[in-house]
């Protein structure tokens, strides 16, 4: 039993409460009282409900339509688990289908990819004696968490009332979301998200956030996709480029309030407020129409129903006409991730005008190829650098905004880079607090500025328009990013910047780009106001993460701990092991 999270008895109500809510009692109207909850063993749960299955993490593979969202507002993280059974190895690790030999020969290339995962093959064993072992990508660095198999229930249903898998004894959705919620101090913490926030601490790749209407008229495109992504022709290139690289993406609709959107006085099916998971990005030849082509993607609802009742919804003319069509396209996908396209099980269809005419974000976590460079800096606004932003094109605003924390980057061949820039704090607990979404007491608004320096210059002197290459939207998130092309052979700097002038705060910048670190210089640079040189370091780090990937680097006592734990690894069903 886990003796730091939960009750450590029925009785216990008092832990009980706490561990369910922050102060102890429901947020809103509609949660659970804790005085009807009970923490309950799987095996229990699967006996109660007449299970044939005793309890699993998970049986034959994962699945995304294997995610139901429970009575807790945290759709962004149900969301983020439905993107990552796409991909088993993320969840727990090897390779789909691996099978565990006691006798196999294991060399780095193995260990690594046993060590690796939500639920690392390492750490299996302990299953054995109820405990698992979950690994989390928190604050820029790995953690793992350890938690028991009790799930809190409806004292009378004996229901699951968070997060749980399709199949009664599948427990890995469950005992994630109990992860999470051990690491923020209590479950009520988990509400309201991003899906990349959820899909960066179960993977740790970036995320890159795209706004895809503008935030003034609510009509596509965002200034950025036609200034970065090439308008509707290039964003529908990005979604096809970073679907066939094995990202993992999501989307949602920003409103005033959530609830249903309505588009001409009809209920659309779609929810505001709402992360859903984005599947599947298809492109399929159109037997009616000679040359034609259907744009489609299959988004994915985590309440397990509600789905979109436009356009390529389950019985629309479009679908009726093109059924045959589209059932030999599901027909492909693997078995755990087929569906029935006439139920109500959250998984739809939508048209790509659909989609970027009514979605207001799109979010891409990226898993980089091999061939991409990962750096890192740790920087922080102090007094003497939060210069924020220029609020009138006045010189004194645009040389103060020049004091900001920068950074050089030199290439010596045109090359694309990828910046993001990520405030610490938020839902981890501060002097002793734990604050609501979306954390202003330890997020600030800020932006990402690129500039192209002038010839000779070290630092960037002032903001200035003339050469500005990219600058990203002023947002109170935690990770604010963007992507853009450099000229070899010339000098630019990354500038980090909160919005107001003297707001302090530390963050990480994390530089990714398509060249050999051998053909890139990238350094701290300092503005003479800026008194953070000689207390901060100029290079920067290989991002721990992407180095991951470099086999070579699998130190020995990680093969030595692979080879003595290969006997208690699942593959894809798990079928108990005894210690």
């Amino acid at each position: 039993m886990d003796k730091d999270f939960g009750p450590q008895r029925p009785s216990d109500l008092d832990r009980c409460k706490y561990t369910l809510y922050k102060n102890g009692e429901p947020p809103k109207k509609g949660y659970a009282d804790p005085r009807n909850v009970e923490f309950a063993w799987t095996d229990e749960l699967c006996e109660s409900k007449g299970s044939e299955h005793r309890p699993m993490f998970v049986d034959d593979g994962a699945s995304s339509n294997d995610c139901k969202q429970g009575n807790l507002g945290d759709c962004w993280l149900i969301s983020a688990m439905s993107v990552l059974a796409e991909r088993d190895e993320l969840l727990v690790g090897g390779r789909r289908g691996m099978e565990y030999e006691k006798d196999m020969i294991i060399d780095k290339i193995i260990a690594d990819l046993l060590s690796k995962g939500v639920y690392p093959p390492i750490f299996h064993r302990f299953r054995a004696i109820g405990l698992f072992v979950i690994r989390l990508f928190v604050e820029f660095q790995w953690v793992y968490v350890i938690v028991d198999e009790r799930l809190p229930v409806d004292s009378k249903t004996r229901k699951p009332i968070f997060g749980r898998c399709r199949n009664v004894h599948e427990m890995w959705v469950s005992l994630i979301e109990k992860a999470f919620a051990k690491v923020y101090g209590c479950y009520e913490n988990l509400i309201s998200g991003y899906v990349d926030e959820g899909i960066n601490h179960l993977t740790a790749f970036p995320s890159e956030k795209i706004l895809i209407k503008n935030e003034t008229t609510g009509v596509f495109p965002h200034k950025t996709i036609e200034q970065h992504y090439g308008g509707s022709e290039g964003l529908w290139k990005l979604l096809m480029e970073r679907d066939n690289e094995g990202c993992l993406m999501g989307c949602s609709i920003k409103g005033q309030q959530g609830g249903p959107l309505i588009l001409e006085g009809k209920d659309s099916g779609l929810i505001k407020n709402h992360a859903y998971s984005l599947n599947d990005i298809i492109e399929l030849d159109d037997p009616t129409s000679k040359g034609a082509k259907l744009r489609l993607l299959r988004l994915r609802n985590p309440w397990g129903k509600s789905e979109w009742k436009g356009a390529w919804s389950s019985n629309s003319e479009e679908m009726t006409t093109h059924k045959a069509h589209i059932q030999a396209y599901i027909n492909t996908l693997p078995p755990d991730e087929q569906f029935d396209m006439e139920a109500d099980d959250g998984i739809f269809f939508i048209h790509y005008d659909d989609w970027k005419d009514n979605f207001t974000a799109l979010f891409v976590n990226i898993d980089f190829p091999e061939n991409w460079t990962g750096l890192r800096f740790h920087s922080k606004w102090t007094k003497s650098n939060a210069g924020g932003l220029p609020k009138r094109y006045e010189n004194d605003h645009l040389e103060r905004f020049a004091k900001n924390p920068q950074f050089m980057i030199s290439p010596e061949q045109d090359m694309e880079v990828f910046f993001s820039m990520a405030q610490i704090g938020g839902r981890l607990q501060s002097d002793s607090q734990y604050f609501t979404y979306p954390f202003s007491e330890t997020i600030k608004y800020g932006a990402v500025s690129v500039f192209k320096l002038p010839k000779e210059e070290k630092y960037l002197s002032k903001f200035s328009k003339e050469d500005l290459v990219f600058m990203s939207p002023i947002k109170l998130e935690k990770e604010n990013a963007g992507r853009c092309l450099l000229k070899a052979d010339s000098n630019y700097v990354i500038v980090c910047s909160l919005e107001k002038a003297g707001s302090k705060n530390e963050f990480y910048l994390s530089v990714y780009f398509d060249q050999p670190l051998r053909n890139v210089n990238c350094k701290r640079v300092f503005h003479p106001l800026d008194k953070n040189k000689g207390k901060e370091e100029v290079l920067p780090i290989l991002i721990p993460e992407e180095a991951e990937k470099l086999v070579n680097r699998t130190p020995l006592w990680k093969i030595q701990l692979v080879k003595e734990s290969l006997a208690f690894m699942i593959t894809d069903e798990d079928e108990g092991v005894q210690m």
